[in-house]
């Protein structure tokens, strides 16, 4: 519920009382609603309520003072003001004792009533916005312990999703293969509202046309008695919640355009029914390719991509993640049960590799290195002989080079190499430079 909407519920069972009361409160601006049974308005009243209730005190099927004490125990910062036509001191010192906000006696004093429920609303308000803003520094946090890394980089994907996942829109997530895009698609759910509702995932490229059109529509199956057999669809098992379409790119043509109506009309049909089933579900679809490439030769719809495209996120490789490399690598030792450090030439050797298959490879990595094998996949002369280790052994030997030339002056070498103080340090680590072999001077 929106803060700004100025929400009251009147629990009462004099119909006539509640009627008036809604009628004035609207002319004022309130929305407001009653209830003659207070066990009918405690199902209604959860703990993200954002309003005030104005609340009877003697009913016939529950007390209004037991529905206090069962509003305070759900949530105890939710203000209720008593209302009674049978009213006395110990009455109100009572209720007030109990919790409720301010106590009021039949007839009411309008005036002092709108006073006492605008500074009610004020104080609740404040109280929804502490919480949200409580609940995305917790996320946040969440998030940081999810989505590893201190480089500038990841540091961006984070700050989209704290920013992007409390909003209820569809995402499009874009990245190559093993970066971490279902990793990113489970942190945006865990921002949002629909944190507790289904979250369902299906691989686009992993099912055949046909599948895929039952997987995600359902169907119905007459049945020869006469019956109708309905097996859920991934809409509809998804329907109030989150639906991840990974690979979204390998989507055959004709299914995009059943995707693109039911993203435009929120509803849809099963296979063979004739019901338009309402949908209320957040769409994060994925792509490890560049759909205005794929748009362009006619594989993606054009329509379907912009109504996708409204938030996109960008997840960085891993060789673009600097330092990252070593970290993630160093906690997924940890992971693994090895307490192993990184020497110097394996750092180097983390650092300039390429890794085409990102964070997954990179695991991948570490278990091998964790259980005594070689890092990398390939043979030690296989890798040595890539283009990423001759580029990183020649960087090496220049850098190497200039430090000797000036002695060890890391100021000299900048100069002579024209490269900022902090990248030089950077590829120093990077390359297990050892600085004391060139006799530093000024460090």
């Amino acid at each position: 519920m929106s803060s700004t909407e100025n929400r009251v519920v009147i629990i009462d069972d004099d119909r006539d009382f509640s009627r008036s009361l809604v009628e004035l409160l609207e002319i004022e601006g309130y929305q407001a609603i009653a209830y003659r049974d207070g066990n009918l308005a405690l199902n209604k009243i959860g703990p993200e309520f954002d309003g005030v209730v104005l609340l009877d005190i003697r009913m016939p099927t529950i007390s209004g003072e037991d529905v206090l004490k069962r509003l305070l125990e759900q949530d105890r910062s939710l203000p209720v003001i008593q209302i009674t036509g049978h009213g006395d001191i110990p009455m109100a010192v009572r209720a007030l004792k109990q919790g409720a906000y301010g106590f009021f006696t039949k007839p009411l004093e309008i005036d002092e009533l709108f006073r006492d429920i605008n500074n009610a609303l004020a104080l609740r308000h404040t109280e929804i916005e502490r919480r949200r803003l409580q609940h995305q520094l917790e996320m946040r946090d969440d998030v940081a312990a999810t989505i590893n890394g201190g480089s500038p980089e990841i540091e961006s994907v984070r700050q989209q999703i704290v920013k992007i996942g409390a909003a209820d829109v569809d995402v499009l997530l874009r990245g190559e293969t093993g970066t971490g895009k279902e990793v990113v698609a489970r942190a945006l759910v865990q921002m949002s509202a629909r944190r507790e509702a289904p979250f369902v995932a299906i691989n686009c490229g992993h099912v055949s046309h046909q599948q895929a059109t039952e997987e995600l529509f359902g169907v119905e199956t007459l049945l020869p008695n006469g019956d109708t057999n309905v097996r859920q669809g991934h809409f509809e098992r998804a329907n109030g919640g989150t639906l991840l379409l990974d690979e979204i790119e390998s989507m055959p043509i004709d299914m995009q355009a059943r995707l693109l109506r039911v993203l435009q009309e929120r509803a849809f049909e099963r296979i063979n029914g004739e019901v338009l089933i309402p949908l209320d579900i957040r769409i994060i679809a994925t792509t490890k390719v560049n759909l205005d490439g794929a748009v362009a030769d006619g594989a993606f719809r054009e329509d379907l991509y912009y109504r996708l495209s409204g938030v996109e996120l960008p997840i960085p490789p891993l060789r673009e993640r600097g330092i990252d490399t070593v970290l993630l690598f160093d906690r997924f030792l940890s992971e693994y049960g090895s307490d192993a450090e990184i020497p110097p030439g394996l750092m180097s050797d983390l650092l300039s590799h390429d890794w085409p298959g990102n964070v997954r490879e990179l695991r991948n990595a570490a278990s091998r290195y964790a259980s005594g094998l070689s890092v990398f996949a390939l043979n030690d002369a296989q890798r040595k002989n890539s283009l990423a280790a001759r580029v990183a052994g020649f960087e090496k030997d220049l850098i190497e080079a200039a430090l000797a030339h000036n002695a060890g002056s890391i100021k000299r070498t900048m100069l002579d190499l024209d490269v900022p103080r902090k990248t030089l340090y950077d590829k120093i680590t990077k390359h297990g430079i050892e600085k004391k072999d060139f006799n530093p001077k000024d460090y």
